[in-house]
């Protein structure tokens, strides 16, 4: 959880910085923006808050962050009580055809996110459980810029997923919510997809 909440403070620097450039910086920025800072909607019916900020580093490349954090005293989703997750991943975005950092892109990615939580089984204790992996791999995805304020990011892609803290070969208790949460945390070549909506920064 803290690694998380560092990386949100990072993140929010970086903008804070960004945001205050001179008038001369932001006449020799590119047309379509330097970064971007941006949002994961489909997060929140997970109970997460999910944050990332893009940066051009050359004409072609731009490198990404996304932080996220979860806490619910009980998750309807997953069913499960005293949720919380942390999740941070670094994303090296080449965009072949335009300029970055818009455009279609090929990107590697690194992963390491966390999980706690409890679950209530009648007649008996809460069983406590916490979950650590990290994850490497190659995604695709597009950026599209809409009349240079908003963006829009899609991309998906894979790689294997190691587990540091393994969650259950098998769901002890069969329960769907927890098999939704194991499946994160178990040793397995993972399909890694997103979507966001962003602010474009000159």
């Amino acid at each position: 959880m803290q690694k998380a909440f560092i990386f949100l403070m990072i993140i929010s620097c970086f903008c804070s910085a960004f945001s205050q450039q001179s008038e001369k910086n932001k006449r020799d920025a590119s047309i379509d923006g330097n970064s971007v800072i941006s949002m994961y909607p489909f997060q929140f019916i997970f109970s997460n808050f999910k944050l990332g900020f893009e940066q051009k580093i050359s004409e072609k490349l731009s490198l990404k962050g996304i932080a996220s954090l979860g806490l619910n005293e009980h998750s309807l989703v997953y069913d499960v009580e005293n949720y919380s997750a942390f999740s941070v991943e670094g994303q090296l975005r080449y965009f072949p055809m335009k300029k970055s950092p818009s455009g279609i892109y090929g990107a590697a990615y690194f992963y390491d996110r966390g999980a706690s939580f409890d679950e209530i089984l009648t007649f008996y204790d809460p069983i406590t459980y916490n979950l650590n992996s990290v994850g490497v791999g190659v995604l695709f995805g597009v950026q599209l810029f809409a009349r240079k304020i908003v963006s829009f990011d899609f991309y998906a892609g894979g790689g294997p997923n190691i587990p540091l803290k393994k969650a259950p070969s098998s769901n002890p208790n069969n329960s769907f919510g927890n098999d939704l949460i194991f499946n994160n945390y178990r040793k397995a070549i993972g399909f890694h997809s997103g979507f966001s909506i962003g602010l474009i920064l000159k």
